[in-house]
């Protein structure tokens, strides 16, 4: 379908301007006005933001996205209206100074607060070194604390031990068992 809203049996007319006398913008334009299509209804057809064709149409590049993208919209939009959609992106080009635009579409975020702070150097090192002398302080108290607090065995049990009644009960010998004997409890 071009401009006219009729599709053509044969293929697209391209409609030649004299794009080297007037800059592309003002081409689409006019070729837009000439079609009788309003910016809101060319943008709803190409799913491109009026701001953008508005932008394409002025040559204003300070509000169009990449220029990668930029080009896609200026070939699109040709087309759409029956222009020969190479040259138009080739006069978009020549047209503008300068091919460098603003990236408006990216968006920098200023890291989060947590991000920025900064510890002097050697700080993790004596935290660490701290930490170590606090523990190895710790283990060393609590040894001596527990070699004070293990009670004495009360004086019936040192008694009982002493005593005649365990002189009667056998040594208790513990060998180590050979290898028949493993394999025959396994067996």
């Amino acid at each position: 379908m071009d401009a006219t809203g009729v599709f053509s049996g044969t293929g697209k007319s391209e409609i030649n301007l004299p794009c080297e006398s007037i800059c592309i913008g003002r081409s689409l334009h006019e070729a837009r006005l000439r079609a009788g299509l309003e910016l809101f209804q060319v943008s709803a057809d190409l799913k491109i933001s009026t701001e953008y064709l508005k932008a394409i149409e002025e040559m204003d590049r300070a509000s169009l996205p990449h220029q990668t993208y930029t080009l896609g919209f200026v070939r699109c939009y040709a087309d759409y209206l029956g222009l020969n959609a190479q040259q138009s992106v080739d006069h978009f080009k020549a047209d503008g100074t300068t091919t460098t635009t603003k990236h408006r579409d990216i968006l920098i975020k200023a890291p989060p607060f947590w991000l920025k702070f900064s510890v002097p150097r050697g700080f993790g090192l004596t935290v660490a070194l701290i930490g170590m002398l606090a523990l190895a302080s710790w283990f060393g108290q609590r040894s001596m604390a527990t070699q004070n607090h293990v009670p004495a065995v009360p004086e019936m049990l040192g008694n009982w031990s002493q005593g005649s009644e365990l002189q009667n009960i056998p040594a208790i010998n513990v060998k180590p068992a050979l290898p028949e004997q493993i394999a025959a409890t396994d067996g």
